[in-house]
């Protein structure tokens, strides 16, 4: 939406530059008297209006509310001091991100909660490690890719560790570190 934003904001100021000099070419859509200060007027405050829009809109997708990472990823323990909330406490870990990818509720017989446990399975016993913790750092890495404004769903990222393979004596968190900081390259 931003982007919309930003081009009629660059259109009104190209309007707005246009109409100094000839307001009849600037205001060709008025019925009305095409003067310089009423060029001056509309476009101005267009312009400004735009920008404004544009800077709102650039500031909520630059900066996502991690209202909802936080509470899917209190679920998956990844913060022991917090109390875990009853209504995720039941649910198995491929199906908390598959919620988490989601953003809503997910069956646990989703194509996606089944995708996710398989890769889940496979990296458990590539890199000798618990389930839960491959789920724990895999949501930690989601949420630091959505921090700068990129979105990467869970089952992506466990996608890409799977074909990324393993090196010898690597941790699964220092390898979906070096993914966050390639995704981040990248983009």
């Amino acid at each position: 939406m931003d982007d919309i934003f930003l081009l009629l904001s660059i259109a009104s100021l190209i309007l707005f530059l246009v109409g100094m000099t000839a307001p009849e070419k600037s205001l060709f859509w008025f019925k009305g008297q095409r003067t310089k200060s009423k060029s001056n007027k509309i476009y101005l405050t267009s312009t400004v209006l735009f920008f404004i829009l544009c800077f709102l809109t650039s500031e909520k997708r630059s900066n996502p509310s991690n209202d909802n990472y936080k509470n899917y990823d209190k679920s998956l323990g990844s913060n022991s001091s917090d109390k875990v909330e009853d209504k995720y406490s039941n649910i198995p870990t491929e199906q908390k991100l598959a919620i988490l990818d989601a953003d809503t509720y997910v069956d646990n017989s989703d194509i996606k909660v089944l995708r996710i446990k398989s890769l889940l399975t496979d990296l458990a016993s590539m890199y000798n490690e618990p389930i839960d913790s491959i789920a724990e750092y895999t949501s930690k890495a989601q949420s630091v890719l959505h921090d700068r404004g990129i979105k990467e769903s869970c089952l992506n990222i466990l996608t890409g560790m799977r074909r990324a393979g393993k090196v010898d004596k690597t941790t699964y968190k220092d390898a979906v570190t070096l993914f966050i900081m390639v995704e981040d390259y990248n983009h």
